[in-house]
């Protein structure tokens, strides 16, 4: 394990430090061995020193520079650039086939009036788990509503600042 809690930068626009102890509680807990990651940063240090095989998506042409030469020397993790804002979700290269443990969404940035919801649309193609983070945020709430009208979901939250939500794919439904 590498504990790279008391070295990473914690900051506004990155998951706080109780986020990171709960998360690295989440995972070890749920024995979570694979993770689709929207947005790397801090919670990709979170899912390297919890040992997870992390396929982590940036959509930023800059950030993705940044990150992959971060991250490269680690094995576990691969960071793939795909504008998926702009080329959608249906041809991102080396996961077409792939499920996961979990997926950790915490990208694209927000956007009213709903947030993220067509990367927790995919995420839930994905693994029966997603995880977002800033689910306080009322563009996420919205999101999170209009999911609720298609899939039955069961939801837990930590942290009553930012918000992790824990959504939980029961089935497959309609709710009109």
């Amino acid at each position: 394990m590498n504990n790279f809690i008391d070295t990473v930068d914690f900051n506004s626009a990155t998951i706080t430090r109780k986020e990171y102890l709960f998360l690295s509680d989440f995972l070890k807990e749920r024995k979570i061995k694979s993770v689709l990651e929207f947005g790397p940063g801090i919670s990709t240090y979170c899912f390297l020193d919890n040992n997870c095989l992390v396929d982590s998506i940036e959509c930023n042409e800059k950030w993705y520079n940044i990150y992959d030469s971060t991250f490269a020397s680690y094995k576990n993790i691969t960071v793939i650039y795909n504008n998926y804002q702009k080329e959608g979700f249906l041809n991102i290269e080396n996961i077409e086939n792939k499920t996961y443990d979990i997926v950790f969404v915490d990208s694209p940035p927000a956007q009213a009036p709903f947030a993220r919801l067509n990367t927790l649309l995919y995420a839930f193609t994905k693994s029966k788990t997603v995880l977002i983070h800033d689910y306080r945020r009322g563009a996420e709430q919205n999101s999170i509503k209009l999911l609720q009208k298609i899939y039955n979901l069961d939801i837990e939250e930590f942290n009553k600042d930012k918000g992790i939500g824990i959504l939980k794919l029961k089935n497959f439904i309609f709710n009109t």
